[in-house]
């Protein structure tokens, strides 16, 4: 009997040894769980990473989009500069045009100078017949 209740004991002995492995493996196990559970927190801070960059990517098409903005505005500007050269342009031609009237009006007076030259003082000077 007491064989037998010894060879129990070991029996017990080595189910208690596999409970205590199985315990290790469990507590392993648990172990894995918290590293592949801080593997999705490292995947969605790279998720989040992505995210932020395709953010930061954005503010750099709307500083492309803003920079062309002040490349138009100043073509814009330039238009403007070019307008008022042409204005000035038809104000120019206008005072041209001015003095060419002038000259024209200058040149008649000399016509007409010209042509009491030739009629002369003693035509002009002549006695008019009363009634004509």
């Amino acid at each position: 009997m007491q064989a037998g209740a010894a060879e129990e004991a070991v029996v017990q002995a080595g189910a208690a040894e596999e409970a205590v492995v199985q315990a290790g493996a469990a507590e392993e196990a648990v172990m894995q769980a918290g590293v592949a559970e801080d593997a999705v927190v490292q995947v969605g801070v790279a998720e989040e990473a992505v995210v932020q960059a395709g953010v930061a990517e954005e503010a750099v098409v709307q500083a492309g989009v803003a920079e062309e903005a002040v490349v138009q505005a100043g073509a814009a500007e330039e238009a403007v500069v070019q307008a008022g050269a042409a204005e000035d342009a038809v104000v120019q031609a206008g005072v041209a045009e001015e003095a060419v009237v002038q000259a024209g009006a200058a040149e008649e007076a000399v016509v007409q100078a010209g042509v009491a030259e030739e009629v002369g003082p003693s035509v002009l000077d002549l006695p008019r017949a009363e009634g004509s």
